[in-house]
């Protein structure tokens, strides 16, 4: 499975970013997965699942009409992503987590925006006018990807 992990600070352009890297790995025909780290409580305190994590069910999954979302240890990337490729994806985009080891893509808003101390592991360090001004056969050809 290939795994591209895109980082950057609040409004960067992950998403966007994310989005069109998933449209050319679709054409290129892979299965995509995308996991996102997102910042605040998924479950709402008193819920089903939040009764369930208290009973000790660690790995928890909400589903919905539109797809399903696993929750339970959240800051456990490799858990993560090693439940992607169980579910058969063979191409994984990996948003956020910006201190999570492993090669990532680091968007800048502006120049100045650097990673925060600590995140070595930025392979690819551009501002997201100029992630956005590239195609998206170009950009998936940029962006650090790593195979597990």
């Amino acid at each position: 499975m290939i795994v591209v992990h895109v980082a950057g600070y609040s409004d960067s352009g992950k998403t966007t970013v994310c989005r069109r890297l998933a449209a050319e790995a679709r054409r290129r025909g892979h299965v995509v997965g995308y996991i996102k780290h997102h910042d605040g409580a998924l479950e709402r305190p008193g819920s089903g699942t939040d009764h369930l994590r208290e009973a000790g069910a660690s790995h928890r999954w909400l589903v919905a009409s539109d797809g399903s979302m696993h929750l339970g240890a959240p800051d456990d990337l490799g858990d993560l992503i090693a439940s992607a490729k169980a579910a058969g994806c063979s191409f994984l985009l990996v948003e956020g987590f910006k201190t999570y080891g492993g090669a990532k893509c680091w968007l800048r808003r502006q120049l100045d925006d650097a990673p925060p101390p600590g995140v070595e592991d930025v392979i690819v360090d551009m501002e997201t006018v100029e992630a956005l001004r590239l195609g998206a056969e170009e950009l998936i050809e940029r962006v650090p990807a790593r195979e597990v």
